[in-house]
């Protein structure tokens, strides 16, 4: 946001693919790490549909969890990249476990 307003650069936490920055953890792991940023503008095509996709798949997810809704919870449990690569979408009928593990957070949903 400052970036937006200021047009200046800022120094941030960023996640990021790791490159070797951190040498004890895998090439291609998502690491954070204090980084400047100073771009400001349009993204790419590709990186602009990803970071879309993103933000729509948090944004149901906050409105499945206000709302308490299981069968938008489900949806977009299955869109998120992680679980893309878990057993969720062949368990798919089987998504009450997640929302058991986390009743603390979704009291909606208790």
């Amino acid at each position: 946001m400052k970036l937006i307003v200021t047009a200046s650069s800022a120094r941030c936490m960023l996640k990021l693919s790791n490159r070797g920055q951190i040498t004890n953890l895998p090439v291609d792991c998502v690491v954070e790490r204090l980084g400047n940023v100073s771009f400001v503008g349009a993204l790419p095509g590709p990186v602009d549909s990803l970071c879309r996709l993103n933000f729509e798949v948090y944004g149901i997810t906050v409105e499945a969890a206000l709302k308490g809704d299981r069968n938008l919870a489900a949806q977009t449990m299955s869109l998120g990249s992680l679980e893309r690569r878990s057993r969720f979408q062949r368990d798919r009928g089987d998504d009450g476990w997640l929302l058991l593990a986390n009743r603390k957070w979704l009291p909606t949903f208790a």
